[in-house]
């Protein structure tokens, strides 16, 4: 492609990230989207006019990171059109919403905690799989979901994380693919 994106930011308790668009060459770094905030998990849509991410306030990010955060720490789903840089919120409803990406046409699919059914949904208004799902990917077509789960162990109060495919609606769940003792990165 064309630009290649990314979130930095910086910080320890609260953190700030903003996004970036670099050439692959390395030149052309620019930064994009809502400053001065945390904005993470940019994903292209599939013309690469636009980009998704979720944003929120830079005081909400110690208790966004919770497995449980507290009600009213609510994220924003953003859509960035590349050419004019103008950001675009999209309506997704409450809750604190991550690791957005375009599915077809306008639908997004992302992940949802803090709410009574955590798990993946769709601004079409669709849902997946539920529960504590910590990372997704889908497949090209929107048709299947690769998806990370996480179980709090309370003895040792570390992640237990199971790797699942399924269809974008939750259906057709396999048996865990990988169990790992410990956190695993999103799958891709």
């Amino acid at each position: 492609g064309k630009a290649l994106t990314f979130a930095h930011g910086r910080g320890e308790h609260l953190q700030y990230a903003d996004l970036y668009l670099i050439r692959p060459d390395g030149s052309g770094l620019k930064r994009i989207g809502d400053r001065g905030q945390f904005c993470g998990s940019p994903k292209w849509s599939a013309d690469s006019a636009r980009l998704v991410a979720y944003c929120m306030d830079v005081q909400r990010t110690l208790e966004t990171r919770r497995v449980s955060p507290n009600p009213g720490n609510d994220t924003r789903i953003v859509s960035i059109a590349i050419a004019t840089g103008g950001v675009a919120e999209i309506a997704a409803g409450p809750g604190v919403k991550f690791n957005p990406a375009f599915i077809s046409g306008d639908d997004v699919g992302y992940l949802r905690k803090a709410s009574s059914e955590p798990g993946v949904y769709y601004t079409s208004g669709a849902s997946g799989p539920r529960g504590q799902v910590r990372a997704a990917s889908w497949s090209p077509d929107g048709s299947r979901i690769v998806f990370a789960a996480c179980l709090l162990a309370a003895v040792t109060n570390r992640a237990c994380v199971d790797l699942f495919i399924a269809d974008e609606d939750g259906r057709n769940v396999t048996p865990p693919l990988v169990h790992t003792p410990d956190f695993m990165s999103a799958p891709v």
